[in-house]
């Protein structure tokens, strides 16, 4: 794929997966084997694909009316970096369980961010991922008592 065409991969997955609200299309946007690495994801969550899915769907739901906006993006190799500012007109949750307190999330309404992104046949095959978002987030157990 060529640079422009690797841009826009990466963009439509903040685009339509994310602020659109198509989990969906990750299938077919990242690869069956995908890895990402994010210093916060809550501990337990699957693997790969599967695990990555999980973390959307939990993660909007805390956001209903979160918007991502793609900034810069720069490529080198395989690799798509991109700076993304997400912004909520509405505050911020809850966050998968976290019950949305005024205090602790006053002022994160905009997340800031960027993720690298390596690009395998099309697909996103691995990310790193570095975003401010409000903390806490949850334990594992946490969230398989909010499935119950």
């Amino acid at each position: 794929m060529s640079t422009e065409a690797n841009k826009a991969l990466v963009k439509r997955y903040y685009e339509e997966v994310l602020t659109k609200r198509n989990p969906a299309l990750v299938d077919e946007l990242f690869t069956s084997d995908y890895v990402f690495h994010y210093a916060d994801t809550p501990p337990g969550l699957p693997a790969g694909l599967e695990g990555f899915k999980q973390f959307v769907t939990h993660f909007l739901a805390g956001y209903p009316n979160l918007r991502f906006n793609v900034g810069e993006q720069s490529v080198e190799n395989d690799r798509v970096v991109t700076h993304v500012t997400a912004e909520s007109s509405t505050p911020v949750g809850p966050v998968m369980t976290i019950p949305a307190n005024s205090e602790q999330v006053a002022g994160a309404e905009t997340i800031t961010g960027k993720s690298t992104d390596r690009i395998v046949n099309g697909k996103i095959a691995e990310s790193w991922l570095e975003f401010n978002i409000p903390n806490p987030l949850p334990q594992i157990e946490e969230m398989e008592g909010e499935e119950k």
